[in-house]
């Protein structure tokens, strides 16, 4: 039963989403906001026994503002799957956001306007995918990785994270690895070589520095993977030696 429960969640989640991306209503009544999206919120509402986390949401109130994260949304005890990606959503992750998740959760945010660092929290949550693309997030975000975390896809591209990748340890089951076009400094882990799993790894357009590994899955990766870096340096393919290109 509860198994049902969070696929029903994630479900009317990915609904919520598609609401929130039609095109806004010319009723003035409903704030900007597509009619869909009141019927959508209390759908959501109902079906999670009109839990307290929803109060706010009546058939009263025209329509919600859609412009933040709501914090009481990732509170819900044994949330185990969102997605908010497509959106308009803007402001910072709430600090608590889910703080209270299922055993294994999974995360989509991408194509967002999210800014600000992510929650210290997110450190404690066991993701097993995750994906923060295409937002404007900033700061440290090296404490989504770790060992023994399960892990195994994780996209955190086109955003301003800036942290050292050196001492990074990678989670063992990772498949799916893009953290292209940020201000990620360091080196790339020799580890990952050694992650049996790997079928993308993707660190171009950051300020990396030093050899890439070779072995294992490496040699399935190419130029693209890793140019437009500060001076990453080494040999694909076990062919050609080269000099990633130079940037300030």
């Amino acid at each position: 039963m509860r198994m049902r429960s969070r696929a029903l969640l994630v479900l009317l989640c990915s609904l919520l989403a598609g609401a929130f991306n039609a095109e806004p209503s010319p009723d003035p009544t409903y704030k900007d906001c597509h009619p869909g999206d009141k019927a959508a919120l209390l759908a959501v509402k109902a079906a999670l026994g009109n839990a307290y986390h929803f109060a706010s949401w009546t058939p009263d109130n025209p329509c919600c503002d859609c412009g933040a994260i709501p914090a009481s949304l990732g509170t819900i005890p044994n949330l185990s799957g969102i997605n908010l990606s497509r959106n308009r959503l803007t402001g910072a992750i709430p600090s608590m956001f889910l703080s209270k998740s299922a055993d294994q959760v999974y995360l989509w945010l991408s194509h967002n306007n999210l800014t600000g660092p992510v929650p210290a929290g997110f450190a404690a949550v066991n993701f097993a995918h995750l994906d923060l693309s295409r937002n404007d997030l900033t700061g440290d975000a090296s404490g989504l990785f770790g060992r023994g975390k399960e892990l195994q896809y994780i996209d955190l591209s086109r955003n301003a994270f800036d942290f050292d990748l050196s001492g990074v340890v990678l989670p063992e089951q990772l498949y799916f690895v893009d953290v292209s076009h940020n201000a990620i400094h360091g080196s790339i882990p020799a580890q990952v070589a050694n992650l049996s799993n790997l079928q993308f790894f993707n660190v171009s357009y950051n300020r990396l520095c030093g050899p890439i590994p070779t072995g294992g899955n490496t040699a399935r990766f190419d130029l693209y993977n890793f140019q437009h870096n500060k001076c990453l340096c080494g040999a694909q393919n076990n062919a050609t030696y080269f000099y990633v290109d130079q940037v300030d």
